[in-house]
C-alpha cells in the first residue's frame, strides 16, 4: 500500500453489478507513510483475521434491517455489522 501513487490502476468491485473492474486511483481518505495508526484486528465468522485501520471504509450490511453502507473501521459492530467481501 505505501507504494501505490495517484494514477495507479488497482482492481476494485464495481456495485453496479459488473464485477471485478481495474480503476485509477485518483486520490487517498488517508495515507500517512511516516505516523503511526491504531489498527484494528477484526476475526469474521469464517475465522479470515483483517487487520485494518481504524478510518478504513468498509461496505458493510446491517444484519437486523438489512441497510448496506460505507462505514470506517472502528464503528464496526459485532454481530450487527456484516462485512461484505466480493471475490
Amino acid at each position: 500500500m505505501k507504494d501505490l501513487k495517484i494514477g495507479d490502476r488497482v482492481l476494485t468491485y464495481d456495485l453496479s453489478g459488473k464485477g471485478a473492474t481495474a480503476e485509477e486511483i485518483t486520490n487517498f481518505l488517508h495515507k500517512e507513510t511516516n505516523i503511526y495508526s491504531k489498527f484494528l484486528r477484526i476475526k469474521t465468522t469464517e475465522n479470515t483475521v483483517l487487520e485494518i485501520s481504524e478510518e478504513h471504509i468498509l461496505y458493510t450490511e446491517q444484519t437486523q434491517i438489512g441497510n448496506k453502507e460505507l462505514i470506517a473501521a472502528k464503528y464496526l459492530v459485532a454481530f450487527r455489522h456484516k462485512i461484505l467481501v466480493f471475490q
